[in-house]
């Protein structure tokens, strides 16, 4: 099935059984039975944390030779919530088994402006996106 004949089925049958009006979109990150592997992609697990919609671990799925970039990560697993700090993102990368994580500043409020690239995400990665600090 492609993507629009599988939200298309899926509405016809919470419609006719549960719901009066559905409104269905497709994830691409969501996978019955687990794992969405084929000789096209990839899983690449990533944690994402602090004031974001769905912290936790994340597996993406990725086509084999492209990259994804932190921004789309996020919004892929749930995006931004309230007080989020997208301008002091970072993310902490291990860079080999016996050294510390390095520390990559990110700017995401930029990213989504289109005035800065966006930094591939690797497996492994965590993206820390704090809370808005407000003075009074």
């Amino acid at each position: 099935m492609t993507p629009s004949q599988a939200e298309a089925r899926m509405k016809e049958l919470l419609e006719s059984q549960k719901l009066r009006v559905a409104t269905v979109i497709l994830d691409r990150t969501s996978m019955v039975g687990g794992s969405q592997s084929s000789s096209t992609t990839q899983q690449m697990l990533v944690y994402i944390t602090g004031k974001v919609a769905r912290p936790g671990q994340h597996n993406l799925t990725v086509e084999i030779g492209k990259t994804m970039g932190v921004y789309e990560a996020i919004l892929i697993s749930g995006g931004f919530a309230r007080f989020s700090n997208e301008a002091k993102a970072y993310v902490l990368r291990q860079a080999a088994p016996s050294q510390p994580k390095q520390k990559m500043p990110i700017d995401l409020k930029a990213v989504a402006d289109g005035r800065l690239p966006d930094i591939p995400i690797r497996t492994g990665d965590i993206v820390v996106v704090p809370e808005k600090v407000f003075g009074f």
